[in-house]
Parts: structure tokens; sequence; C-alpha cells
């Protein structure tokens, strides 16, 4: 009985050329293939977005192109965070939040959002992204514009960005205190980083911010980014739609 691959272990290596999972596999040689998986397959997923079943001795590809782990189309996701509940928080005028997030793999995204739970009446919330540095934001990559907080609900902006695997900042600026839906902390949550606090008996924090620049809701963002001068936990977090 051949022992099937451990996680994220090479079975295949594609040709010299090869640009689909067709080539791929058809650059599999015997030594290459399980011949017996307790499971009964196992599956392939290529960069290309090909998603194949391995089952004694054939390949098989799933559906047209389907990725592994699609579970819902479109996908909304705070990228490297597991999140098991909802609270309702405020924003604070002219305060840049900045929350770290881990895109896993190449990504195109095409919306940013944000649950407004409270209004206050006429105000604006940019929204946008920014790549790490040092565990800091960095470089501006995407500013999104403004959504209306005038009103209650879900609140997305088109956006046509596709982030490479790493570390990046999502950024959100109000120019009121805005009831906005983010983390619980009172429920399990797992961040992307591990956080950091000033003592060794401190609670680590996991966002980041700078405040006195209610100019840039109407402005917009900076870049490179502002310097951030605190931190803190359980604050809003925007959400990307791939």
């Amino acid at each position: 009985m051949t022992t099937p691959p451990q996680f994220g272990q090479q079975i295949a290596q594609a040709p010299s050329g090869a640009t689909s999972g067709a080539s791929l596999l058809s650059g599999l040689s015997s030594e290459t293939k399980p011949t017996d998986v307790d499971a009964g397959s196992i599956f392939l997923e290529t960069d290309t977005g090909l998603s194949f079943t391995f089952s004694g001795t054939v390949w098989t590809r799933v559906g047209a192109g389907g990725q592994l782990g699609a579970l819902a189309s479109p996908r909304w996701t705070t990228p490297g965070w597991m999140i098991n509940d909802r609270a309702a928080l405020n924003t604070t005028s002219g305060r840049i939040l900045y929350v770290p997030i881990f895109v896993a793999r190449r990504t195109t995204y095409d919306r940013i959002g944000i649950e407004v739970d409270t209004s206050p009446g006429a105000s604006l919330i940019r929204l946008g992204i920014y790549d790490s540095l040092d565990d800091l934001p960095n470089n501006l990559v995407v500013d999104a514009g403004t959504i209306d907080s005038s009103t209650t609900g879900s609140k997305e902006i088109v956006i046509s960005e596709t982030l490479d695997r790493g570390f990046y900042f999502t950024a959100a600026i109000a120019n009121a205190v805005v009831g906005v839906l983010g983390i619980d902390i009172n429920r399990f949550i797992s961040a992307p980083v591990g956080g950091s606090g000033a003592t060794v008996d401190e609670r680590h924090a996991d966002h980041i911010y700078v405040s006195g620049f209610v100019g840039d809701v109407a402005g917009g963002l900076q870049d490179p980014a502002r310097a951030p001068t605190t931190a803190a936990r359980e604050r809003n977090n925007v959400q990307l739609r791939s």
C-alpha cells in the first residue's frame, strides 16, 4: 500500500512548458501516482484553477475548472481570520483603523465592504488596502473610495484587485461615530498575526490605528500609510469578496 502524500508534499512536477492542468497530468509518471489510498481518492488542484480527483489509477477532472474549497460563490472573507461571531462597535471620527489580513494564495477581489449597524445620519466611511512592511501598513494598494453610512445595512464598493500571497492591511476611516458590525472578542477568533503588547502580561492587540485625520475621508488615503500610533482589540473589520 502506498502512503498518501502529506499536506503540502509535492507529488508531481509539471513538464517544461506546461501551462494547464491537462499538461500537468500528462507529465505524471507512474512513480508519482499513488496506487492505493485509504480514503479512496485524493485531490490535485493546479495553479490554473483546475481540480482533479485520483482514485486507483485514474485522474478525473472535477467540474468545469471548479476550485476545491469554493463553498460559496461569491465569497466574502476577512482573509486570514477565523471569526466566530460579530459585535456592534463604533468608529471614531478621523481614526484610520488598520487590520492585518493574510492572503493565502493569489486572489482577485471584486468587492470591499463593511456593515453599518447604526447610523448618525449623513456620514461616510472610506475603505482601502495597504501592503505590509515590517508588520506595519506601507504602500497604498487600493483606495476604494467611500461608502454612504447615513443608512444601515451591508455596504460594498466595486474593486478589481489581484493580491499575491502575503500580508496586507485593510484600512477604514469615518467622518463620524458610526455603528458597525465587527469582531466579537468574547467568541473564538484567530488572527493572521500574533499581535503585540507593551508588557509581558498584556493582552495582545490585533488592530492598530492613528487618530486625528478626518480630512482623509474626503481627501483620500495617504501613500505611504500614515504611521499607526496605537494598538487595540475588538474593532470593526473590513471584508473582501472574491
